[in-house]
């Protein structure tokens, strides 16, 4: 998270992918959403692609936290659904943008990098996609009330954030809090796979569908109940394994 790479005398020459498309195929470079953390890489004195298009955004938000969680109640630890539009979401901004550029043509080659945010915490998604996974028809994860023991110490101690809620609290009132976190993950995840979907059909219908390379990836799984946790955090092997296509 912090500091920005280019801080560092180390590593403030270091060749970015899209520097070195642009560098070695004269490559005109493209970003929006979450690529870079935070605002790293959009500065003036900093940018790191030729063309920028909306940050990273998890908004819009509820007035206030939907779930009332352990260890100080933190405000990104929340799942949930309450009355917005899937317009207003930062994620739909940056698929829309994206498919913008690509209705206008860009002229080859050119590299586009687009970053959703979603699912990362809080988990916040319209009604419709909360639909597509009733409540009554959740499948949780497996987990063990010992999941821990094959853990190395110094990775547990390293992850005992106290802001992360832990499977007792999810397993409480039979387990009700454990469902809805599941679905708000689904919802968030369905949500997601729409606005990948969005930017795919305008390739698709743009002249480039046949000579474009797709790369999907994500930086980390997530663990919801699992190993104890509910957090983004990589204790053990499956939580980091990721699609990619």
């Amino acid at each position: 998270l912090a500091p920005w790479f280019r801080t560092l005398p180390e590593f403030e020459n270091l060749v970015t992918l899209p520097q070195y498309l642009k560098q070695h195929g004269g490559y005109t470079t493209y970003s929006t959403g979450k690529i870079f953390h935070g605002r790293y890489g959009r500065q003036k004195a900093g940018k790191e692609f030729d063309v920028l298009g909306p940050g990273a955004s998890g908004a819009p938000f509820p007035p206030k936290k939907l779930v009332t969680t352990p260890f100080g109640n933190h405000r990104l630890v929340d799942w949930g659904t309450f009355p917005h539009k899937d317009e207003d979401k930062g994620d739909w901004k940056v698929a829309s943008w994206a498919v913008d550029q690509l209705d206008a043509k860009p002229k080859e080659p050119f590299f586009m990098s687009v970053g959703f945010f979603l699912p990362h915490v809080p988990c916040y998604a319209t009604q419709k996609w909360f639909d597509l996974f009733p409540l009554d028809e959740v499948e949780l994860p497996p987990v063990r009330n010992d999941d821990l023991l094959d853990v190395p110490e110094i990775s547990r101690r390293i992850h005992e954030l106290p802001k992360y809620p832990k499977l007792d609290f999810l397993q409480k009132n039979d387990g009700e809090q454990f469902r809805k976190c599941v679905q708000s993950y689904l919802a968030c995840v369905a949500f997601v796979d729409h606005q990948v979907g969005r930017v795919l059909d305008a390739l698709d219908e743009s002249p480039h569908a046949d000579n474009t390379a797709i790369v999907l990836f994500s930086d980390h799984g997530d663990h919801i109940g699992e190993k104890d946790r509910v957090s983004k955090h990589s204790l053990w092997e499956e939580s980091t394994r990721v699609p990619l296509m």
